[in-house]
């Protein structure tokens, strides 16, 4: 008898790490919470759950709600996310690199650190998310929304955000050489310290934006309307500063 239940009980301990065996998500799943895992991978969803240090590589998590769900560290690298709903999650230092995130709602989630490089996050919801010290470089941020935004001393270089609302972002330190941004709304974005060399900022509104310490070199702002905005040596721009701060 006394046999029997050691039995079921090591049977009832071992079914859910035999469960994640079968399951196949490779070598970082016994990090995960074996009972989330199991959850998310019975109904495609899991919101609010703990999933820390997942790898879903290359899977299809389009429209899934992870909503303030635990991602932290999680490989996410090359997965389909477009429409996934995201806001309020934990992806500190998770690796989102070429993820397709087209339309997915990222608003309020926690990236800092996270690896985007190359993803596709056109017409995406980041509004009011904590970028610091992410890895955007090539990405397509294109008609995204990032306003409000915390992207400082983050890599953006090479992206692509035209038509991109990024109202009021925080871009300190930021590296920005190499982006795309015709028809971006940066009015009221802090760019204090920003690279942004090389930048072609014509067809963008930059009024009231905060360019303390900015690295224009070579920059090409011809067009641009100034007025509102703090130039480089902390001055405020006044009444018709086009292309030039006056």
């Amino acid at each position: 008898m006394v046999k029997t239940i050691r039995t079921a009980r090591t049977l009832i301990f071992a079914l859910p790490m035999l469960l994640l065996a079968l399951a196949g998500w490779g070598s970082r799943a016994e990090a995960v919470d074996p009972m989330a895992l199991i959850q998310f991978k019975a109904n495609r969803n899991c919101p609010s759950c703990d999933l820390r240090g997942v790898d879903l590589h290359n899977a299809d998590l389009s429209v899934i709600n992870f909503a303030g769900a635990l991602l932290n560290s999680a490989n996410f690298h090359m997965a389909n996310l477009r429409r996934a709903d995201l806001h309020t999650a934990d992806l500190r230092r998770a690796n989102l690199g070429e993820a397709d995130l087209n339309l997915a709602n990222l608003s309020k989630a926690n990236l800092r650190g996270a690896v985007l490089n190359n993803a596709n996050l056109s017409q995406a919801n980041i509004r009011a998310t904590d970028l610091r010290s992410a890895n955007l470089g090539g990405a397509d941020l294109r008609e995204a929304n990032l306003e409000e935004a915390n992207l400082t001393h983050a890599d953006l270089s090479q992206a692509n955000l035209n038509g991109a609302n990024l109202s009021r972002a925080v871009f300190m330190t930021a590296v920005l050489t190499g982006v795309a941004v015709r028809g971006a709304n940066l009015s009221g974005a802090d760019m204090r310290g920003a690279d942004l060399r090389g930048v072609d900022l014509n067809g963008t509104s930059l009024y009231q934006a905060n360019l303390t310490g900015a690295d224009l070199s070579g920059a090409n702002f011809n067009t641009v309307n100034l007025t509102g905005t703090i130039w480089v040596d902390g001055r405020r721009c006044g009444e018709n500063s086009f292309g030039i701060c006056r």
